[in-house]
């Protein structure tokens, strides 16, 4: 009998013990991966932190021979310098990766002063880019450090979207006060599956193309006569797409000083004029899906949904029909100073009663900007962008 009984506490003692040996077992590997954080921010310039469940390559389009870029930066994967493997037509492109999850790629100004990078543009790829590899229809990265103090970082779905991520800005000069944008689209949202297709192995929301059969009439006229159409762009081809809004010779090319002032400001909006009234047209069912897709994820309308999205007529009833689809913006000797009309539409937002009641139907500047507004920069400034998903 007291044998049986010290065999049944024998047991006991061991299924006990495994339980806690097991409990403290899985308690170590939760804590574990709880404790594997991404490595922390350094004091590198431009910063891209892949906190998603999947590994991407990162692509550079060239917009400055790759030399001169490389020999005023050095790239990091975490805490090592790594280098770019190049492809394309005339290597036009230049890859990093894969940057694994939980992992930070970075780029460091190398020379004294303030960093130099004129229009840098990145994108995000699932898969490792080959000499077919498109960057079109993908979410842009994009920012430009100029030493003479400009900098311009943003955060664009202007052809596509296929990441969700945002974007601030640390120890910049004067930034405005938001200091982050953002873009989080629901992927699995309806509204946005439609959009969603496949190219050369990658998925993204790709915008709409343009039917010029079908979506010419909602950039509206010039007249009531409806006899001259709204110009959509300055450029020798495809001058009636408003989506494109194509503009390769804008009258403001060269002016540096009072750009606002210039008679050249009121000509440049003129010549996109049907770009605007085509994104505002209420009877515009091609736009309005369009831009419902920038409506079903975080802050997503901050990012750039047309080519001059940091304007847009203002239009606060979208379902009252456009007052000015068949005006004229501009016409050549109207006043243009401090005190007309459309410069104060132009170049402010509509956030008094006059403004409110002058400026409808008129390009006004947009309440959420695609990009983060800085005064300028310095050698201390960091852009860092954080990817929470890839399509």
């Amino acid at each position: 009998m007291k044998i049986k009984k010290l065999l049944i506490i024998l047991f006991i003692v061991i299924l006990f013990s495994s339980v806690i040996k097991y409990e403290h077992f899985y308690t170590f590997k939760l804590k574990f991966k709880d404790e594997d954080p991404i490595p922390p921010l350094s004091e590198n310039n431009i910063q891209i932190r892949n906190i998603s469940s999947k590994r991407f390559w990162i692509v550079f389009t060239k917009s400055i021979p790759w030399n001169n870029l490389t020999n005023n930066w050095d790239f990091y994967i975490n805490n090592n310098i790594t280098t770019g493997t190049k492809i394309g037509a005339n290597d036009s492109m230049m890859y990093f990766g894969p940057i694994e999850n939980n992992t930070i790629f970075s780029c460091k100004y190398k020379k004294s002063g303030k960093p130099n990078w004129i229009s840098g543009k990145c994108s995000i790829s699932p898969i490792q880019p080959d000499n077919s590899f498109d960057t079109a229809e993908l979410t842009a990265l994009e920012w430009t450090f100029n030493p003479g103090g400009i900098f311009n970082p943003d955060l664009s779905g202007l052809e596509g979207i296929n990441i969700k991520a945002d974007m601030e800005v640390l120890n910049g000069v004067n930034c405005d006060t938001t200091d982050k944008k953002i873009c989080k689209i629901d992927f699995n949202n309806e509204k946005v599956k439609k959009y969603i297709s496949e190219k050369n192995g990658i998925k993204s929301v790709r915008r709409p193309e343009w039917n010029p059969n079908t979506d010419w009439q909602y950039a509206g006229y010039n007249d009531k006569n409806k006899q001259e159409q709204s110009p959509c762009g300055l450029t020798s081809k495809d001058k009636q797409d408003c989506i494109k809004c194509p503009f390769d010779n804008d009258p403001c090319t060269g002016v540096t000083e009072e750009v606002t002032l210039n008679p050249c400001y009121p000509r440049s909006i003129s010549a996109r004029w049907g770009c605007y009234k085509w994104w505002a047209n209420p009877n515009n069912k091609k736009a309005k899906d369009w831009l419902e897709v920038y409506e079903t994820g975080d802050k997503c309308i901050g990012s750039y949904r047309w080519v001059f999205d940091e304007t847009g007529i203002y239009h606060p009833n979208k379902d009252e029909p456009l007052s000015t689809l068949n005006d004229k913006y501009w016409t050549e000797g109207d006043k243009w100073n401090k005190d007309s009309i459309k410069f104060k539409c132009a170049t402010n937002r509509p956030t008094t009663d006059e403004l409110k009641r002058d400026c409808k139907g008129l390009p006004v500047s947009k309440l959420i900007g695609p990009a983060i507004n800085c005064g300028g920069m310095n050698e201390k400034t960091q852009l860092i962008f954080t990817i929470y998903d890839v399509l």
